[in-house]
């Protein structure tokens, strides 16, 4: 099953009710991996199922129409992977917020919430907090196949963080803290703390002071050390999703 080619569906195919692929899909059924009529692939809806399907290929003059039919059983996600956990994460420049997404979908964090904080460098008013929304979870929807994972990563809507927090928060958020006497180690309190857990990572700068002071009054808001060392902020937040996954992952 690790050699089929995966595709992502709004539905799941059954062998009487085939689905059509979207443009984009079908774009890269055609003309990146250039498979033909018949060939045999695997579906997912991204809400935790698949099915080995067959890929049906209909032309019609300039027109060009790509389908999958099951071919076998549905699939359900395993039990594990998906995790309770929500990466908020300051929004990184560059190619580190699409590295963050790509490895926090590997490791199965179950959303992701990026933060617009004070010293944030990207800025996101320019093209429109939707458009990046958008590109990061094309980001998360093919890390999704890549991993054979059938739950798709939601990407939430980029926002402040005061706003963010200014709803109550669930379960409870790590903050990452570097060298802060007062946080205990992130596996210790992991250990003592149900589900949902939340993971946040500050920018490249580090919180503002009105930041520290707004997240310490914060309920559901608790410091946590990953150890004597800085870290960049991408480091911060796939060691902490590891470390959290691992914990989670022994009480299945």
């Amino acid at each position: 099953m690790s050699q089929l080619r995966r595709f992502l569906c709004p539905r799941l195919p059954t062998d009487k009710s085939p689905i059509e692929l979207d443009q984009d899909e079908a774009h890269h059924a055609l003309k990146v991996l250039r498979l033909g009529d018949g060939a045999t692939v695997y579906a997912t809806d991204g809400l935790g199922q698949g099915v080995m399907s067959v890929l049906n290929i209909i032309r019609k003059g300039d027109s060009t129409r790509v389908y999958l039919r099951a071919d076998g059983k549905t699939d359900v996600e395993a039990p594990g992977a998906i995790l309770p956990i929500r990466l908020e994460v300051s929004i990184l420049k560059g190619d580190a917020m699409d590295w963050v997404i790509e490895k926090a979908v590997e490791l199965g964090v179950q959303s992701l919430a990026p933060l617009h904080c004070d010293f944030t460098v990207v800025q996101i008013q320019k093209k429109g907090a939707d458009k990046f929304q958008e590109r990061w979870q094309t980001i998360a929807d093919q890390s999704l196949k890549q991993c054979e994972r059938l739950t798709g990563l939601k990407v939430l809507p980029p926002q402040p963080i005061r706003e963010y927090f200014s709803k109550p928060v669930q379960g409870t958020t790590f903050w990452l803290k570097e060298r802060s006497p007062d946080a205990k180690p992130l596996e210790k309190l992991l250990q003592k703390t149900a589900a949902p857990t939340g993971l946040l990572v500050g920018p490249e700068g580090g919180f503002s002071p009105d930041e520290i002071a707004m997240l310490s009054r914060t309920p559901g808001v608790v410091a946590a050390s990953l150890g004597p060392l800085v870290l960049r902020a991408e480091t911060a937040a796939i060691a902490s999703t590891s470390v959290a996954a691992s914990i989670l992952r022994t009480d299945l």
